[in-house]
């Protein structure tokens, strides 16, 4: 069997700047699995995860006309895109689902210490 060739960024994005709707698909081929894993990794859970792919797209489409196909690399910007989004969604529920997660561990079950005193930043 034989597979096509994955279509350019500036093809996809050609395309997707003459809202060609097949060329969301395309995109979402590409790049929805890289950026749900992206997301379910930051918002531990599916259905978040699933937001956030949605909004990253949602971001992307009044921003089409302003997006040039020769120098755009659409994967990257697609995850700068996604981080914004990821950022937002981790600032609005502040950090009471991550303390929620880091009590059930076994160092904070053996840590006498708060969860903002075990923060480790680089």
């Amino acid at each position: 069997m034989t597979v096509a060739p994955a279509p350019s960024d500036a093809a996809l994005v050609a395309r997707l700047r003459s809202r060609d709707r097949t060329a969301w698909e395309d995109v979402y081929t590409l790049y929805g699995e890289r950026l749900y894993k992206f997301a379910y990794h930051l918002a531990g859970n599916p259905h978040d995860a699933a937001d956030l792919v949605q909004e990253t797209f949602v971001r992307v489409l009044p921003k089409l006309d302003s997006l040039d196909p020769e120098t755009l690399d659409l994967g990257a910007y697609l995850f700068e895109v996604h981080d914004k989004a990821s950022g937002a969604l981790v600032y609005s529920r502040g950090f009471s689902s991550i303390y929620g997660e880091w009590a059930t561990t076994a160092e904070a079950r053996t840590a006498h210490r708060t969860f903002h005193e075990s923060l480790r930043f680089p």
